[in-house]
């Protein structure tokens, strides 16, 4: 007869089966399922499979973030560069716009003017710049074919510009105030004192012929006296910015800002005259100086009370 620890050593795997089945069914039967210690063994099985549970997903809810934040990136991104194509596409719509509105501006500027009934008035636009170190002009969009003469007065909702010196079939030179060979009549709105408004090829003009004794100010305005023959009365040229006297002449210096800035013109008016609007003008005048002077010979041949 073999010892025990040989049956055992001999038939361990069965009896180590059994046991483990015999427990089981001890814990079946005598553990119940709403035992303490059963709430506490599942409470702690939860616990672990639960951190073991988390320790694994780590790694896959990190990725998932990641994909979702790099998609919303790469959406981002796409919406950002949709926005940027409209940007380019609307800019140049937006200028045209701007430009629309300010020309539109200016020209009902141009179109509010004061009028001369003697005068029909044609909007043109500058296109060229003949400025130079030696003189100030302007091209400008209008010529014969638009019957645009030499000497035509050209005009802005400012004041005057200059007058017409060359003339093509569509284009035409304004030559401006502040041209060296520009000079004219001008009267001290104020005072009535009149002088001449030549151009120095530079932004101030200079009055010539004022008396020393005249009757001017600093920041008078100065407008056309009408004499000549070219330019209408009343046209505003500038204000009196300098006076000063030098040696013992007759005459004294004063300089003239004009009231158009000649650098920032677009468009001008150019007064084109009316057929027979000038002679009657002319006749209408001279009648009323001759009556005048009648007056004044009636009243002088009359006897002294």
């Amino acid at each position: 007869m073999l010892p025990l620890w040989q049956l055992i050593k001999l038939h361990r795997q069965r009896i180590t089966a059994t046991t483990f089945l015999l427990l089981a069914v001890f814990l079946l039967f005598i553990v119940r399922a709403d035992s303490p210690a059963m709430h506490a063994l599942k409470g702690g099985v939860v616990h672990v499979m639960g951190g073991i549970q988390q320790i694994l997903l780590s790694p896959v809810e990190a990725f998932r973030a990641a994909s979702v934040r790099l998609a919303e990136l790469q959406r981002l991104d796409d919406d950002n560069q949709k926005l940027r194509r409209q940007v380019e596409t609307l800019l140049p719509a937006q200028v045209a716009l701007q430009e629309a509105l300010k020309e539109n501006h200016r020209l009902r500027q141009l179109l509010s003017m004061p009028v001369d009934p003697r005068y029909s008035y044609l909007a043109a636009r500058v296109v060229g710049d003949s400025s130079s170190a030696f003189s100030r002009a302007l091209l400008v969009n209008a010529g014969k074919q638009e019957k645009v003469m030499i000497d035509t007065p050209a005009v802005s909702p400012r004041g005057l510009v200059g007058r017409v010196v060359t003339v093509g079939k569509k284009r035409a030179t304004v030559l401006t105030l502040q041209d060296i060979n520009s000079h004219i009549p001008v009267m001290v709105q104020r005072s009535r004192m009149r002088a001449v408004a030549a151009g120095r090829n530079s932004a101030l003009l200079k009055l010539l012929y004022v008396p020393k004794e005249g009757d001017i100010q600093v920041g008078d305005l100065l407008i056309t006296s009408g004499t000549g023959g070219i330019f209408p009365k009343g046209i505003t040229v500038g204000r009196v910015s300098a006076l000063a006297i030098r040696g013992s002449g007759l005459f004294r210096e004063a300089f003239v800002r004009p009231q158009v800035q000649m650098d920032l013109l677009e468009e001008v008016r150019l007064m084109l005259p009316v057929a027979g609007a000038h002679q009657a003008q002319g006749a209408v005048s001279s009648s009323a100086e001759l009556n005048s002077a009648g007056q004044r010979v009636q009243a002088a041949g009359e006897p002294t009370p």
